[in-house]
């Protein structure tokens, strides 16, 4: 409800802008959704490295064993590229026993459900103000063509945004352990969370970084029992696949850049 007042024709206004605006925000999330069950798409979902595990397997040596090189699809249009740390394949356990298609489809939603949440947590720790603007906000970011391929390509930035914001949110609560959980949560995608993990540290969070640390720790010893490999063994392969992950990026950087003469 907006606490000044409004004339009747203005509010008329606001709403259809909010009716418009919330319309395109679903077309984008839902063609979104769409797109990640086409074939050869959800590229990032990272799917078949937890499937590997779930076999009992160490995802880096099959890939670095394997034929397949490279961010390509295989026969069945599924993208095998295990570079992010071993103890988010155990985090993603649950989704790695389903099939693809069913887990894909999860996930999707699992990313729209993490970018409402995403609003939500931000317009709690603002202060619960300006509500309508906030709903303005909220239909801008799924209405984005940004927001649409994280969703089409099973991007897991939005999820683990969504899961520091919970941290931040649950500390302030002084829910210590739920904090601590959504903040491992979060280090799935490290290069985005750890840096802005760093607010624990100067807020002297010690407790919320320590139970997070924990359960990467405990996670990881569990998944070397489980697939029957040492921890330097794992440590050397995201080594090498963190190898790989820059000669890619290199690659398509060379080959998808334009030239000097094309941008002159």
């Amino acid at each position: 409800m907006w606490k000044t007042k409004i004339n009747p024709r203005s509010k008329v206004w606001r709403l259809v802008l909010l009716f418009l605006l919330g319309s395109f925000a679903i077309v984008s999330a839902g063609r979104g959704w769409m797109n990640a069950q086409l074939p050869e798409h959800s590229e990032d979902f990272q799917w078949k490295p937890t499937r590997v595990l779930v076999q009992g397997e160490n995802p880096y040596a099959s890939y670095l064993s394997g034929e397949q090189k490279g961010w390509k699809a295989d026969e069945e249009g599924v993208y095998f590229f295990p570079n992010y740390p071993i103890t988010a394949y155990g985090f993603l356990l649950p989704l790695g026993m389903l099939d693809h298609d069913t887990a894909t489809s999860i996930w999707s939603l699992v990313n729209i459900g993490a970018g409402l949440g995403c609003l939500v947590l931000l317009w709690i720790i603002s202060g619960k103000g300006r509500g309508y603007w906030w709903l303005i906000a909220g239909c801008l970011f799924f209405a984005s063509t940004s927001v649409r391929d994280l969703i089409s390509i099973g991007q897991h930035s939005i999820p683990v945004i969504f899961c520091l914001l919970a941290a931040v949110w649950a500390s302030g609560r002084k829910w210590v352990w739920l904090s601590g959980v959504f903040l491992a949560l979060s280090w799935i995608k490290f290069t985005i969370t750890v840096p802005l993990g760093v607010w624990f540290i100067w807020k002297k969070r010690w407790k919320e970084a320590a139970i997070a640390l924990g359960i990467h720790l405990v996670t990881f010893a569990w998944i070397c029992l489980w697939t029957k490999t040492g921890p330097i063994t794992y440590l050397t392969g995201f080594q090498e696949m963190a190898k790989a992950t820059l000669e890619l990026s290199e690659f398509c950087l060379l080959y998808t850049s334009p030239s000097p003469r094309d941008r002159g």
